[in-house]
């Protein structure tokens, strides 16, 4: 167990409105019994669902198990009320998840509470201490989380809970390292490095890193497989052009790059093609896209590389914005130590919302080699919407726990309307209890499934 850092920073946030909580039953049975009785709103069933969905995560993250809400008197003429309450746990090391009651409440009767804090009107704000929620990222300025919350909810959207934001931090963690990397790639020799901080991390973290501390790889990961593909048809921010990069040993001949366009009702507006070849080692320029009609506030980019007999050997999809993303270097210059640049204005992927649910064919097989278990998953979309962003997660039946080290081909993909694709994956046996592993898959417009 860490010891308690020294933090005085708080959070707020909002309740979400939905999670799942086993302790609902346990609020309803104490405010049923009370005297008088006391009516459940839906914000108080949220409020009890946000607790258990705080101490889930707080316990996942940090190891502590928040057991009840402590509650923090306050005197008001002659009533006494709760103004707040403390997520405690039994360690000894508060969390301080504070549920604030909102400012200028007027004391009455109808506010009656235990000890235990069971019993409240609806709070409308919970204020978490960073000292505890932000301990496991960096130190000094970066020892906050404020500016990616910032940005990724101006870009993408509020989420509604913490399996929302995780999984749009991924679409946001693969968004920012692809292109990094595919820089660096397009521009050689005369980019002559990169630095990626980091790898890894060694413990539990919710920055910097490809894969985390369970070796679970993040959508960071596959954005930088999918920049370092040998053969690569690479999009230039900034440029609205396409380079085309062989990392490999041998000269490639005899290449086609196949341009698409797709706007936000996954409908084709453009279509383009390059031909050539080029040499080992090099990248070059090979298509500058045109003013392009009809572009949809968010649209999408696919590029694709066949080889001289007409085999696919690269895939890419970008999607886009058509506000961009403006950086302040003048207010950058203002800061003590000019570590970030602030942004002005942010991209604007809310539209991805308007993307349909759908519904995808799968084809799940299984089979044992030697030590490993092997893992084929065919994914067809029978719709007229690009599916966006499907994740698969490899678990053990016995644990329902990821199984880990994974060793995909891809993750994070994207199937266009029609598209079919076969992804094939190996662990080792000894890492499982050795059956066929249960696959979960979702994105951003596909509900969760489960394959067994």
């Amino acid at each position: 167990m860490a010891d308690c850092p020294d933090n005085d920073k708080q959070l707020s946030a909002a309740y979400p409105e939905t999670a799942k909580s086993p302790i609902i039953a346990d609020v309803n049975k104490v405010v049923s019994s009370a005297t008088p009785m006391y009516e459940i709103t839906t914000k108080l069933t949220a409020a009890a669902q946000t607790y258990n969905a705080i101490n889930s995560v707080v316990n996942q993250l940090l190891g502590y198990d928040a057991k009840w809400f402590r509650a923090v008197p306050q005197q008001r003429s002659k009533d006494v009320i709760f103004q707040e309450y403390t997520l405690s746990n039994v360690e000894g090391c508060p969390l301080d998840v504070k549920v604030v009651l909102p400012s200028g409440m007027p004391p009455d009767s109808k506010y009656n509470y235990d000890l235990m804090g069971l019993e409240y009107e609806v709070p409308l704000e919970v204020q978490i201490d960073k000292k505890y929620w932000e301990y496991h990222t960096g130190r000094n300025e970066f020892t906050t989380l404020d500016r990616f919350l910032k940005s990724l909810s101006a870009r993408y959207g509020e989420s509604s809970g913490v399996e929302e934001f995780a999984f749009k931090s991924q679409v946001s963690n693969y968004e920012l390292m692809r292109p990094m990397f595919e820089a660096f790639i397009a521009h050689k020799p005369v980019s002559t490095g990169l630095i990626q901080w980091k790898l890894n991390s060694a413990w539990p973290e919710l920055i910097w890193q490809l894969y985390d501390t369970w070796l679970q790889p993040n959508g960071s990961f596959y954005a930088v497989r999918k920049a370092c593909t040998p053969l690569h048809a690479i999009y230039r921010y900034g440029f609205d052009d396409i380079y085309l990069a062989n990392e490999d040993l041998f000269n490639a001949t005899g290449l086609t790059v196949k341009i698409r366009v797709f706007d936000i009702n996954s409908r084709e507006i453009f279509t383009g093609q390059w031909t050539g070849d080029i040499k080992t080692n090099t990248s070059k320029f090979i298509y500058k896209l045109p003013e392009i009609k009809n572009l949809t506030s968010v649209w999408f980019l696919d590029l694709r590389i066949f080889d001289l007999h007409g085999k696919e050997v690269d895939n890419s999809i970008y999607w886009l914005s058509t506000k961009n993303d403006i950086l302040d270097y003048e207010a950058s210059k203002k800061l003590p130590w000019p570590y970030y640049t602030p942004t002005k204005q942010y991209a604007d992927y809310s539209a991805l919302d308007k993307l349909p649910k759908v519904q995808l064919d799968y084809d799940y097989r299984f089979s044992k080699e030697d030590n490993n278990g092997i893992i084929m998953l065919k994914l067809r979309n029978p719709s007229e919407a690009i599916a966006f962003f499907l994740f698969f997660d490899v678990l053990d039946p016995s644990t329902d726990m990821p199984i880990l080290p994974i060793y995909l081909e891809d993750n994070y993909v994207t199937l266009l309307p029609g598209e079919e694709r076969t992804y094939t994956a190996k662990y080792f046996l000894g890492d499982s209890d050795g059956s066929k592993p249960v696959i979960k898959i979702n994105g951003w417009n596909v509900d969760m499934v489960t394959l067994k």
